[in-house]
């Protein structure tokens, strides 16, 4: 169908612009015959109608009383008189039941005359229009449609108090003529304007068809006349406007033509002078073009590169250009000429040029990079691994200066226990108390590494905080109490009972500063502040420290919390300390979801702040009833219990320990001996040192617990070990131990894990 269109539309302008206005006429002058005829039938057909159904009210009206006294000659003339009407051919008067009682008939040409027979109508129950042919047939029911020749109009005399209705009957023929006559008017009326129009359209379109087919013809070998110029029209301003823009653009086209050349040139230069290599490829994956850098990259020279299949520049070409692959970066081996590898980095983009698809790589020797990279992980391993040397280190320095300090706090404690006098005690005491102080500097140092090489993390626990709070400022009273210092908890009302934090390192925290509060206060008070001060919501506390101290010099505040840092080095000579407790204090603080911040001016004291992220926590459910506890196997309070442990003094200090608890104590001194003493005789608890020569503690719990699996029961060990690194304790409780006593070993600690473990107290 759209070639035969094409065919039959003639190819000329002057033609299909005539065929056009001969289209545009017909179509107008059509759609105006047919609204002139429409509108035409429309008022013939409400003039009919109008005047007909006012007859029929009339003729109805006038004729009610008479059929009601059945006075049908009345009717009858009535009837005879109406139906003069020159388009009126018949009317009619039906009973209720359907019965003709009185019609006349009009045929065309005639005059009425009343007609008698049994003639049987339905006559429907509302007034009613309907349009038939000449047939007879009903061609519908309101407006009128075209070829209707007759119309039936039905009317009942309810209204009028007679169950009949009036029935009349015309003829439409004058409107179908009326209808036909504007038809054939606007038929002769649409040729006579469509000849008249295409002649004086031809005369008028002459000289600008002339005009356009002269810049046809120059458009046509405008190529070749680049610059060249067409004579301008003199006429209608869209032929005039083609011309000069014709005009202007063959003057356009000469000057892009240089500019291009100039821009392919710049082109070739930027192409061929580029660092990395630059291909594109066909849509068979063939190098069509190629600059010098991947020529020289590559070793391949300029014509040679050309027409080659780039998979054999790229052996993972396949993969790479499969799917979505042929796009984006890629890093991939390359192969030069002479068979030797090299990574590069590979960027690949489509384009399309008319209908075919072109691909650009470019490739980048990432030779230098992959060297580098591989350096940076050697590098980075060596720092993992002097990272874990210098754990290890710490690990075991702490294991080296904690075996001793056990030795030497736990025999200055046995010591004071014992009968002493006066000048003896007090020797015993200050150098337990010095030992004390040595742990703490230890523990200082030991904590600021963990935290400086990110292995300190916190445990959250549920606690009660007023309790927590109270027990720590009761164990700090001592202290303040030396120097006549009141120290005062000041716990504000809204506080949670219980909330979810790191009581430790919470503990930690309040003591450094409530230590270094009562360090640097010779009167006065310290106060511990507990409240929702400086907090955005709820699971936030704020708590403060103040003072009435010596005071921190404006200009120190900010380095307050640098490590190894104190007011001034006079400081150090008389009150002593490391600087490290308040850094500790303050890394611990951020570790908590929190910050720390200081406010003072010498001479009237200091105000530390901190807060902490903590959790509300649900008030604990009443504890059951303890399990009452059970007496030992032999009957008596004492235990049997198995040390092992390697170092003849901490031996001696834990045997002393565990014989004051009232216990019976065999020696191990390695891990294989304490296997072998608790394969030959039965013992209520095992103290295992986790570092012992030969066989480690850890590899006898595991002997231990191996043999139990086979032959059942499960005896408490207790992990005695001076690693106090973090994730020790974790590590011991996996291996198999049931508890955990950090050296230096002290009796209350050792004493409520055994109690902890046998539910006895011991």
């Amino acid at each position: 169908m759209p070639n035969l269109l094409r065919r039959l539309i003639p190819r000329h302008f002057t033609a299909q612009i005539s065929l056009f206005t001969a289209s545009v006429l017909i179509v107008a002058v059509s759609g105006l015959t047919a609204y002139t005829t429409w509108e035409q039938a429309r008022n013939a057909e409400k003039t009919l109608l109008q005047g007909m159904e006012s007859l029929l009210h009339n003729l109805a009206a006038s004729s009610a009383a008479d059929l009601l006294t059945r006075n049908y000659s009345a009717v009858e003339s009535r009837l005879m008189l109406s139906a003069r009407h020159p388009d009126i051919r018949a009317l009619r008067v039906v009973g209720q039941n359907g019965q003709a009682i009185s019609q006349v008939l009009h045929p065309p040409g005639e005059a009425p005359y009343s007609v008698f027979d049994f003639l049987l109508l339905s006559p429907p129950e509302k007034p009613a229009r309907i349009w038939m042919d000449e047939e007879g047939r009903t061609l519908g029911h309101d407006a009128y449609p075209l070829g209707a020749r007759n119309l039936v109009i039905w009317r009942p005399l309810k209204e009028f108090g007679h169950p009949g209705s009036i029935q009349i009957e015309i003829d439409t023929g004058g409107i179908h003529e009326d209808i036909v006559r504007i038809l054939v008017d606007g038929a002769i009326t649409a040729l006579l304007a469509i000849a008249l129009s295409i002649g004086l359209l031809v005369l008028f379109l002459r000289r600008p068809v002339q005009a356009v087919q002269e810049a046809i013809r120059f458009a046509g070998d405008l190529t070749t006349r680049l610059g060249d110029r067409i004579p301008e029209y003199r006429g209608t301003a869209e032929i005039a406007s083609l011309t000069h823009a014709l005009n202007e653009t063959s003057v356009w086209l000469y000057a892009k033509e240089i500019s291009l050349g100039a821009a392919t040139q710049r082109l070739e230069a930027v192409f061929g002078n580029i660092s990395d290599a630059l291909f594109t490829l066909n849509e068979s994956d063939r190098v069509e073009s190629a600059n010098a850098a991947a020529c020289e990259l590559f070793g391949y020279d300029a014509l040679e590169l050309p027409q080659q299949p780039i998979d054999r520049l790229f052996p993972e070409w396949a993969r790479l250009s499969a799917g979505q692959g042929a796009r984006g970066r890629h890093e991939t081996t390359a192969i030069r000429r002479n068979g030797r590898s090299f990574p590069v980095d590979l960027t690949l983009s489509r384009f399309t040029l008319g209908a075919t698809h072109y691909l650009i790589v470019s490739a980048r020797d990432i030779t230098e990079r992959k060297q580098s990279e591989a350096a940076m992980r050697r590098a980075k391993e060596e720092a993992e691994e002097a990272s874990r040397m210098k754990s290890e280190f710490l690990a075991n320095m702490s294991h080296e200066i904690r075996t001793p300090m056990n030795g030497v706090l736990g025999m200055t404690e046995l010591a004071l226990d014992t009968e002493l006098n006066e000048e003896q005690r007090d020797y015993l005491t200050l150098a337990h108390t010095s030992a004390q102080h040595l742990l703490s500097i230890i523990n200082d140092i030991l904590d600021y590494s963990k935290i400086e090489a990110g292995k300190f993390v916190t445990n959250p626990e549920t606690f009660t905080l007023r309790t927590f709070l109270e027990d720590l400022v009761r164990s700090m009273l001592p202290s303040s109490s030396e120097k006549a210092l009141a120290l005062r908890l000041d716990a504000a009302l809204d506080l949670p009972e219980q909330i979810h934090a790191d009581p430790v390192r919470l503990r930690q925290v309040l003591v450094n500063l409530i230590g270094n509060a009562v360090k640097f206060t010779d009167s006065g008070e310290i106060r511990l502040l507990a409240d929702h001060a400086h907090c955005d919501d709820g699971a936030c506390l704020h708590f403060c420290v103040s003072d009435t101290g010596i005071g921190i010099p404006t200009e120190k505040l900010d380095a307050i919390f640098d490590a190894f840092t104190q007011a001034d080095g006079s400081i150090t000579r008389k009150y002593g300390g490391t600087g490290l407790g308040l850094t500790i204090s303050h890394k611990l603080t951020l570790l908590m979801g929190g910050r720390m911040w200081v406010e003072s001016e010498p001479g009237k004291g200091s105000r530390f702040h901190f807060t902490i992220a903590c959790g509300e926590a649900a008030p604990e459910p009443e504890p059951d009833a303890e399990p009452t506890p059970q007496p030992a196997p032999d009957g008596e309070r004492g235990l049997h219990v198995l040390l092992a442990e390697d170092n003849a003094v901490n031996r001696k200090l834990a045997t002393a320990l565990m014989e004051k608890m009232g216990h019976r104590v065999a020696v191990a001194e390695d891990g294989a001996e304490a296997v072998q003493a608790w394969n030959d005789a039965r013992f209520d608890l095992i103290l295992m040192d986790i570092m012992m020569p030969g066989m480690d503690g850890l590899t006898a719990i595991g002997q231990i617990r191996a043999a139990e699996r086979e032959r059942g029961g499960h005896i408490p060990i207790i992990a005695l070990t001076a690693h106090a690194m973090q994730g020790d304790r974790e590590r011991f409780l996996t291996g198999g131990a049931d508890g955990y006593v950090s050296k230096p070993i002290r009796h209350d600690e050792l004493k409520s894990e055994i109690s902890r473990l046998l539910g006895q107290d011991h």
